[in-house]
């Protein structure tokens, strides 16, 4: 599809959610499979290695494509975070890399992945490390006319069906030599990668999470998206960073869906009289809402600091630690207020709740994230507020840009 303005775009996407992934999500959590229909929609919506409005529209600035999607990835998840979550997943990490380091070949690979013929995973997480570099097994070494890498990966989302693997390996022999390198299932070995252990989640579910081990798997140089060196894991970690935003952005979309399906199952409940009669009730929505638009403007704000060069990783690690942990509380709180059917598939709640616990771990776990809030903490005591008190009204223009017809 070719989109004429930001304000088309979204309201495509929005449509798309409300008229047909909607009668999707139940039997996606069910069967834990979303199915290739929804990929192609998806793909068709131009979601996957977003880059323009239009076939012949020029690309984006990174800033305004990143804020534009967490619009996105935002409208998504108050139908699905699952899904939300697989948007998320063919934008940023991964494909943030492919983009910004990624030669003409690997360039080609984003037009498949963009197209919807294609999809990445990210091999990162280890089964003995988690995300603890200093951990790390997995290991390559120089072959004549490339690498090969060997080790093993562990909970990665849709090993199973994602064709391309960008996957971080220490080079064998070394402390920290780091690289970050395409792995292209269809030109590998037979038997030298193996695809097991789905897992049975509480949450999330529909995209899989797998181990993924390799033997020897060959790349070619041409296939290096990161050459190894000083400097990779900051490379790295900044594009982790903005997904970590992306997933802050889909908590604050599923809460946001939460409080209304609570909202308007209370307020019908009491009938004939209608409203909800209890003022303590109707003060846990006014705490919930007033928290959840404090924290919207987190992401955005998150981003831009990792997009402008943030070293810390304190930003992302705000906006998803406590953008999550509110979705978290959130859900499970109204779910309480609800009863029964809270806790029911008659309401979105129990799903919902599932997907935000889910989230409080995934691509950093919640205590990962205090740790490296922790860490930074002299240097964030004493830092001057002056120059961040512009902030606020420069979000609001972003965001009055994005939703301004082009």
């Amino acid at each position: 599809m070719n989109f004429s303005s930001t304000s088309s775009f979204l309201f495509g996407v929005r449509d798309y959610c409300e008229q047909k992934l909607a009668g999707d999500v139940i039997e996606i959590d069910r069967s834990d499979t979303i199915p290739p229909r929804v990929y192609a929609d998806l793909a068709s919506l131009r979601l996957f290695a977003f880059a323009s409005l239009g076939d012949q529209s020029e690309a984006l600035p990174v800033k305004m494509r990143t804020e534009l999607l967490f619009e996105c990835l935002s409208i998504i998840a108050e139908t699905s975070a699952a899904v939300a979550k697989a948007v998320m997943d063919q934008n940023f990490g991964q494909i943030g890399m492919m983009r910004e380091y990624g030669n003409s070949t690997i360039q080609g690979k984003l037009e498949q992945i963009r197209t919807g013929a294609k999809q990445a995973a990210f091999l990162m997480t280890e089964p003995q490390s988690g995300s603890d570099l200093s951990l790390f097994a997995t290991t390559f070494k120089w072959v004549e006319g490339g690498v090969s890498i060997t080790g093993v990966k562990d909970w990665i989302t849709g090993a199973a069906q994602r064709e391309f693997f960008v996957t971080l390996a220490k080079e064998a022999g070394t402390v920290g030599t780091f690289g970050v390198f395409l792995i292209d299932r269809g030109m590998a070995a037979p038997d030298s990668i193996r695809v097991l252990d789905r897992k049975n989640k509480l949450g999330l579910r529909g995209l899989g999470e797998y181990r993924v081990e390799l033997d020897s798997v060959f790349v070619p140089s041409k296939h290096i998206i990161i050459q190894p060196g000083p400097g990779v894991i900051r490379k790295v970690m900044s594009h982790y960073n903005l997904k970590r935003c992306g997933q802050a952005a889909i908590a604050i979309g599923t809460a946001r869906s939460a409080l209304r399906a609570a909202y308007n199952y209370l307020q019908n409940r009491f009938q004939p009289e209608g409203g909800i009669p209890f003022q303590n009730t109707l003060f846990v929505f006014a705490d919930l809402y007033s928290r959840l638009a404090a924290a919207e403007t987190l992401p955005y704000s998150a981003a831009g600091e990792t997009i402008n060069g943030d070293k810390t990783g304190v930003p992302a690690s705000i906006a998803k630690y406590v953008c999550t942990e509110l979705a978290v509380e959130t859900t499970s709180t109204l779910s309480q207020l609800c009863g029964g059917n809270g806790l029911s598939d008659k309401l979105p709640l129990e799903r919902q709740m599932r997907d935000m616990r889910m989230l409080t771990v995934a691509g950093g776990a919640s205590e990962v994230l205090k740790a490296t809030i922790a860490k930074n903490l002299d240097s964030l005591l004493t830092a001057p507020v002056v120059a961040r008190q512009s902030l606020p009204k420069k979000l609001a223009r972003n965001k009055a840009r994005i939703l301004a017809t082009a």
